[in-house]
């Protein structure tokens, strides 16, 4: 029908209903799992949907050339990737961004446009960072000429080392996008990372960050805190790649962290939004 193809046509639509009596088209961005259809009794009313499925989705991330007349993907820095601003990877086809208080694993899955993001699993408005007391690190204060930089030894009252910047925008074939909670920057490290008070025996707690691995799937993190010269905590955890993790420590009374990735592949290893406690 006439209402289906115009539904076809337009990349965001994926519902459209269509009016018999006034011959009204109407186009919708949702899709049946964001919404319901409710009967109506004399509704005039017939309503549609594109299907969508992972199969037609096996050429995402491909080179361009793959996508050039499928509706499901676009050209975007010379890959085929799902149509901006709304929609996201789940790992098997792109879907619609989620709305508040939706079940996430990444920022990507929230509708970044209605400054919703992905905290603790929940899609939450993005003032809500960390949790009450807490300072939140983003990196968003930083403006790169390039893809990448280094975070200053000196930031945010800590002692930096080995720990990078980047924006996360420039590689959305990586893992970076999924560890992007707030902004576009976030740090990263394929070495021990280093934080740690800049006055001697002075205390902090590290309450929780995202992350997510760069490049390489079954990396394995390892966090250490320390006071002084002396272990009080340890934990490590595995690390994919199209997967956010948000890691809750809430270890008070350390003067270091230090963050040690390893397995195969590469080391490379994105965090943003630590938050941490003075």
């Amino acid at each position: 029908m006439w209402c289906a193809q115009q539904c076809n046509l337009n990349i965001l639509c994926r519902i459209f209903v269509y009016d018999e009596i006034t011959f009204i088209c109407k186009l919708y961005q949702s899709d049946l799992l964001s919404g319901n259809i409710t009967f109506v009794l004399g509704s005039t009313s017939q309503v549609g949907r594109i299907r969508y499925q992972p199969q037609l989705y096996l050429n995402y991330n491909q080179t361009c050339d793959q996508c050039q007349v499928n509706r499901y993907l676009i050209c975007q820095n010379a890959k085929c990737q799902c149509p901006p601003p709304t929609t996201y990877w789940n790992g098997q086809m792109c879907q619609n961004q989620l709305s508040y208080g939706k079940t996430c694993n990444s920022s990507s899955w929230c509708r970044q446009d209605w400054n919703l993001t992905c905290i603790f699993g929940s899609c939450q408005p993005n003032t809500a960072i960390c949790k009450l007391g807490a300072t939140a690190i983003t990196f968003d204060d930083f403006s790169l000429p390039n893809l990448n930089g280094v975070v200053p030894s000196t930031y945010q009252n800590l002692s930096w080392t080995n720990a990078n910047l980047l924006n996360a925008t420039g590689l959305p074939g990586s893992g970076y996008p999924y560890v992007c909670v707030s902004g576009e920057y976030v740090c990263w490290f394929n070495n021990p990372m280093t934080i740690e008070t800049l006055v001697v025996n002075r205390t902090f707690t590290i309450n929780s960050f995202v992350t997510a691995a760069g490049w390489s799937n079954s990396l394995i993190l390892t966090i250490t805190g320390y006071f002084s010269s002396t272990q009080i905590y340890t934990t490590s955890m595995p690390l994919n790649t199209y997967t956010q993790r948000i890691v809750e420590l809430n270890w008070s009374g350390i003067t270091k962290v230090v963050f040690n990735p390893s397995g195969s592949g590469y080391y490379d290893t994105g965090i943003d939004n630590l938050c941490i406690t003075f």
